[in-house]
């Protein structure tokens, strides 16, 4: 389930916290990790005027159906689907509406069970698709490597189209999981960790 609270530009990570512990943790907990998208096409004049509708979208996201899940975030939740403006013209269906408990608890059992399976399933296929273009290397401490740079790796102004996508020989530091910790001679943003998509041997 989604939830979408209005921010500014200038919101800092302090900032953010008062509108998450309102809208998200009274509602679910407090998470054991958070994933921020701060992509720059969020910053894009499309977006200045969706604070107008925002519980409009809000819905409409919980009402759509997952991909992966098969079912609405609403669905999983609540197990019934509340009623949107497409439902205005349709007469109500009587026979939902008195529904024994142990029926609903029931009908939820069912759905969490179909969306373990579905999710399953969609990560299965993912993970196929996914290990087509898997590259398995192995990267030790010590090793020359060239690291791919993409935007967000450059300061704001650094940045332009006839820059060097790629630089090296860089030397690795250390290794933590997937991602190594490289020697880094130009003034970048966050250059030194890099994933193990990003780097490959110097040949």
């Amino acid at each position: 389930m989604a939830h979408f609270t209005p921010c500014k530009k200038t919101t800092d990570a302090v900032q953010v916290a008062v509108p998450f512990f309102r809208e998200v943790y009274r509602l679910h907990g407090l998470p054991l990790s958070i994933v921020s998208d701060w992509d720059s096409r969020f910053l894009s004049h499309f977006w200045r005027s969706l604070d107008l509708v925002l519980c409009q979208v809000e819905f409409a996201h919980n009402h759509a159906v997952n991909k992966s899940t098969r079912f609405s975030p609403f669905r999983v939740i609540y197990v019934i689907v509340p009623h949107g403006p497409n439902y205005l013209g349709v007469s109500p269906d009587v026979s939902s509406d008195h529904g024994q408990a142990i029926d609903c608890l029931a009908n939820a059992s069912a759905i969490h069970v179909q969306v373990h399976d579905n999710l399953q399933l969609s990560t299965a296929k993912y993970k196929e698709s996914d290990d087509r273009h898997c590259r398995d290397f192995q990267f030790k401490v010590g090793d020359c490597v060239w690291a791919v740079l993409n935007r967000e790796r450059f300061y704001a102004g650094d940045y332009n189209k006839l820059k060097s996508r790629k630089v090296g020989p860089l030397e690795v530091l250390e290794k933590i999981n997937n991602t190594h910790i490289v020697s880094c001679y130009l003034r970048m943003l966050d250059t030194l960790t890099f994933s193990t998509s990003n780097i490959s041997f110097l040949l």
